[in-house]
Parts: structure tokens; sequence; C-alpha cells
């Protein structure tokens, strides 16, 4: 859609940690490491009505709303 390549490139939870941690406190680098499990294990995963309570609109297909609002 925006004629740039996105590279996603899977990363061991230990190496994310580490790098974090040279950067911060490794309770710190910690956190967003444990969020990221929980949120592969499905935590996340659920459907709620935040989308049309806030917006008035029934939520969309983000493939749709990006093409939509990011047309060139």
């Amino acid at each position: 859609m925006t004629g740039r390549e996105v590279l996603h490139e899977s990363l061991e939870p230990g190496d994310v940690e580490r790098a974090l941690a040279a950067a911060m406190p490794v309770e710190v680098a910690r956190m967003p490491v444990r969020l990221d499990g929980l949120i592969v294990s499905g935590a996340e995963d659920r459907v709620t009505d935040t989308v049309e309570r806030i917006t008035g609109r029934p939520p969309g297909d983000l493939r749709a709303v990006l093409r939509r609002d990011l047309r060139p």
C-alpha cells in the first residue's frame, strides 16, 4: 500500500530481553517480553465492543481500513 517493503523478523524472547536489558534494568526489560508471551499464548484473543462504543461504527477489517484511509 505504501510501496515500502516490511520485513518481520522473529526474535527469541531471551534475545529480546538481553537487548533491552542493555539499556534498562533487567526487571523492566522482562515486562514487554512477558507481555508478548501472554499475547502469543492468546491472552488478548478476544473481541470487544470498544471500537463501536467509541466511534459509533462497527469495527472493520484492518486491511480494508488501511486501503481506504492510506490511499495515495
